[in-house]
């Protein structure tokens, strides 16, 4: 809280602040500036906490594990000759799953498990 007379845009805030803040954020569909606006707050802080969550996320973002491939009987592992079979699922906190077709570049998908970790 501010003293009487304070710009409430100066006041400090902790981690669990902006973190709850920037969540709002990123789900309310606002510019950062209109978004800042309505909750008196600078929009240069909000941005510098965004990107600073955002950059500790990255880095402990959890490692590729190395998995083992066994046989299915899936109907999708048996039946290759489908178009849109896939070969390789990849499943995300949260329980997102992505599939991939035999040959997508490995690099690329550990460069895509890492950001939506």
């Amino acid at each position: 809280m501010a003293p009487p007379g304070a710009d409430p845009r100066r006041v400090r805030r902790g981690r669990a602040f902006w973190k709850r803040l920037v969540g709002e954020l990123e789900r309310s569909g606002l510019s950062h500036k209109e978004f800042a606006d309505r909750r008196g707050v600078s929009v240069a802080t909000m941005r510098r906490w965004l990107y600073r969550l955002r950059q500790d996320h990255v880095e402990t973002a959890p490692a590729i594990l190395p998995v083992r491939v066994v046989a299915s009987t899936a109907p999708t592992a048996r039946d290759a000759r489908r178009d849109d079979a896939a070969e390789v699922e990849l499943e995300l906190p949260g329980g997102r799953r992505l599939r991939f077709p035999t040959g997508t570049d490995v690099d690329y998908v550990a460069a895509l498990a890492r950001r939506l970790g």
